[in-house]
């Protein structure tokens, strides 16, 4: 009975640190969690928010989502605004950023009570996501794809069309 009772307790305990409030993650816009796309790809977030943005009559959970170059200001560029259905907290799908993306490193900011001020409430994700190059030659002919250039090369990021 003892080692059922410690098992249970173990279980539920790693459950408990697996599932958390307050949180973000981009996701391939399907519920996969995902932290590297392509410049042609579409990325979402998912994750759960804690508070509530003031709007109308009735105040549903919901934030502000901000995509910002990496180290970049809080609050930079236009925000993702979002609310929960039916007064829980937990969030999928949303959709942050289109294609064509440009390539770099990305912070989340969570603005929980959407009002562009930073405080404990508000959660930012250093380096949550990653574009890359996305196989596809920007300034060549619709449907140009990169290709080796069958040069050795010790350059991470390389191919021409």
């Amino acid at each position: 009975m003892r080692a059922k009772t410690l098992l249970i307790v173990a279980l539920l305990g790693s459950a408990a640190t697996s599932v958390r409030a307050h949180q973000i993650y981009t996701e391939d816009c399907s519920l996969e969690i995902k932290d590297v796309f392509q410049t042609t790809d579409t990325v979402c977030v998912q994750g759960d928010v804690d508070y509530t943005c003031p709007e109308g009559m009735i105040d549903l959970p919901g934030a502000n989502v901000y995509v910002v170059p990496r180290g970049g200001a809080n609050f930079t560029g236009p925000p993702t605004h979002f609310t929960t259905m039916g007064g829980f907290g937990s969030f999928m799908q949303i959709t942050v950023r289109t294609p064509p993306l440009t390539p770099g490193v990305y912070d989340l900011v969570l603005d929980e009570h959407c009002d562009g001020v930073f405080d404990g409430d508000d959660l930012r994700v250093d380096s949550a996501f990653t574009v890359g190059g996305g196989g596809t030659c920007p300034d060549a002919a619709p449907g140009a794809q990169r290709r080796d250039p069958g040069i050795p090369s010790g350059a991470k990021c390389r191919g021409a069309c």
